[in-house]
């Protein structure tokens, strides 16, 4: 009624959305926000409380307050059940250890550019790894992402902010052609000559290695079926799940001399159970098992010490100057892409490069 006689003393119609004149004088125009809520904005004349409701419609408000500590809890039990446990269990430890004492208490909304350069800055002088501070980041990154998906940011902060960058501090410790053999003869009449001569020659990750079948393998076509690898579980234990990505199910051909590794692996192992590599108890062999015989291998065959990954650089190596194309070598490692091949390895692509002008030169110098 109030609203009637202010509209007609002012001597006018109230038309939607232009808003109305009150008796003291003051324009209304109401304004509906983007989380569905109506506000009121006064001015002076119309055009005033017009502009007012205008940039209220265009302010953003988030669709829920959260820190970012209480935000990272909801997300990692959200995303437990669809991930691997050791990957759950990696990003709930770069977020505890590394991400949330610095902006755990900070609003998931307030999280700006500024925070993310002041947290890699600190986890940089803290000494953390550069490869651990990536992996921070990109948790983060991925969290973030979420948040802004929910609309509890309004843009996610680290889009444009640069990962931290990995330093990789030692060069790739490559066996050349002898120390590979004598490696393979210090475990002769052991099954770890035959896996020591499938990983060299295959570049197969210790926990496809481990948790490789005998129903896997077919001799006759000379062709390894990598299909799972050995994981632990958060609560302990070890089973058998299939690799992160679906480019690490792959179907690997194996030359002649692994062929009678693995045939005299087998005849020595009859009756032979069904993994190819059991630990002592005929169960899954753990890693630490694996890396004690490696290093006692390794000094017995006069080499340095090294980690097992070792055998896979070695393997991708010999492929690539070996002349196979990186495609291919990409395809029998199970990476992602090409381009992470030719990233790891790059050493070795500058050596081809390097061949390959003086191979332009003898043609037309």
């Amino acid at each position: 009624m109030l609203a009637s006689r202010a509209m007609a003393a002012s001597g006018g119609h109230r038309r939607k959305g232009e808003g109305y004149r009150r008796a003291d004088g003051l324009w209304v125009v109401r304004a509906q926000l983007a989380d569905g809520k109506r506000v009121a904005c006064y001015g002076k004349t119309l055009a005033e409380a017009k502009r007012k409701a205008e940039a209220k419609r265009g302010e953003w408000r988030p669709a829920a307050e959260a820190s970012v500590a209480a935000f990272a809890e909801e997300w990692l039990t959200e995303r437990r059940a669809s991930m691997k446990p050791q990957g759950w269990a990696a990003y709930e430890r770069a977020l505890r250890l590394h991400v949330l004492p610095v902006l755990g208490d900070v609003p998931v909304a307030r999280v700006t550019e500024r925070h993310l350069g002041d947290l890699y800055a600190k986890l940089a002088a803290q000494g953390l790894g550069g490869t651990s501070c990536n992996f921070a980041a990109v948790v983060l990154k991925a969290m973030l992402s979420d948040a802004e998906r929910r609309s509890m940011i309004q843009r996610n902060p680290s889009r444009h902010v640069r990962l931290p960058r990995i330093v990789r501090s030692r060069e790739k410790v490559i066996l050349d052609a002898e120390e590979a053999r004598r490696l393979i003869e210090a475990a002769r009449g052991e099954g770890f000559a035959a896996l020591y001569t499938l990983a060299l020659t295959t570049g197969m990750r210790s926990g496809e290695l481990r948790a490789l079948r005998w129903r896997d393998i077919d001799l006759e076509s000379a062709r390894v079926l990598v299909r799972g690898t050995v994981t632990t579980r958060i609560g302990g234990g070890r089973t058998i799940d299939t690799p992160k990505t679906t480019r690490s199910l792959r179907d690997v051909p194996i030359p002649p001399v692994t062929v009678q590794a693995l045939a005299a692996h087998r005849a020595r192992s009859a009756p032979a159970g069904e993994l190819v590599f059991p630990g002592s108890d005929g169960t899954l062999m753990h890693s630490q098992t694996l890396g004690r015989a490696f290093h006692t291998h390794l000094e017995r065959a006069g080499l340095p010490p090294m980690t097992f990954q070792a055998l896979r650089d070695t393997a991708a190596t010999l492929m690539l100057q070996g002349g196979v194309p990186a495609h291919v070598v990409s395809r029998i490692l199970g990476h992602a892409s090409e381009a992470i091949t030719l990233t790891v390895y790059a050493h070795v692509t500058r050596g081809m490069e390097a061949q390959a002008a003086a191979a332009v030169q003898a043609i037309f110098g």
